[in-house]
């Protein structure tokens, strides 16, 4: 399903608010630069919505109806199911006790979680204060600490639901997520930049030093021969870090 559809927005669409308008961005690469480095990106309007009767998956984000259908701009489109969460549709939804409007916080992995899902949180935030923010058991420690740094303990412990599993909810606040997530909405980065400023930095990490990415602990696409990859760069002076585990500040 789609929220472009009328039928969806009939009869699941209760409220909508405008986030950031449609926008061209240039991407100034030198003209050595081979095609494969994009110049430009058209980006559609950025929408907020309040869906109603939707069922939600609190681990990867996934949302359909009732029906079976699930909304495609959730998880990104189509090709995102190929990572596993179809199967979150063969459980029945338990019924959420909450009443307050329901915002998904899922770990979709590192550099997913930074410039989709939590510029989406922090978007509908400046927008409704008064909501039920949920997280999956055993989400990275990033997903946490970013919800800490933005709330404050107190309001971390009332707003935030820590929890598993797949439920219905009446209200919830959704902003899509859109394919080709290496581009980045203009009004993501600006309100990252914002959360980067009120949250400062304690960095420590020295200038120069070789670092390797691991995906070994990511949600999905991990890379099956890892260890022997890292063998060759440990050779050269890389260290191996887990984003999983490390702090954002």
């Amino acid at each position: 399903d789609s929220l472009t559809r009328p039928d969806f927005a009939k009869n699941h669409v209760a409220r909508q608010w405008l986030i950031a308008p449609s926008v061209v961005v240039r991407y100034p690469f030198s003209e050595n630069f081979c095609t494969a480095f994009r110049r430009d990106k058209a980006f559609d309007a950025k929408w907020m919505y309040e869906l109603q009767q939707m069922n939600i998956s609190v681990e990867n984000g996934l949302v359909w109806t009732q029906s079976n259908n699930y909304l495609a701009e959730s998880i990104g489109g189509i090709n995102k199911l190929l990572s596993g969460p179809l199967e979150e549709m063969l459980f029945s939804p338990r019924p959420f006790e909450f009443e307050k409007p329901v915002v998904l916080c899922p770990d979709t992995g590192f550099y997913h979680f930074i410039f989709e899902i939590l510029p989406n949180v922090l978007h509908i935030l400046d927008h409704v204060d008064d909501v039920t923010i949920l997280v999956s058991k055993g989400a990275s420690a990033y997903v946490v600490e970013a919800l800490k740094l933005l709330l404050g303990s107190e309001a971390f412990a009332e707003k935030v639901q820590i929890t598993f599993g797949t439920f219905q909810v009446s209200k919830l606040l959704f902003i899509p997520i859109y394919p080709r997530s290496g581009f980045a909405h203009p009004e993501d980065i600006k309100r990252l930049i914002r959360f980067s400023d009120f949250v400062g930095s304690d960095s420590t990490l020295e200038k120069g030093k070789k670092i390797y990415i691991s995906r070994d602990r990511a949600p999905s696409r991990r890379v099956k021969n890892e260890d022997v990859i890292f063998d060759a760069l440990a050779e050269v002076g890389f260290e191996r870090v887990y984003l999983e585990t490390m702090s954002l500040r």
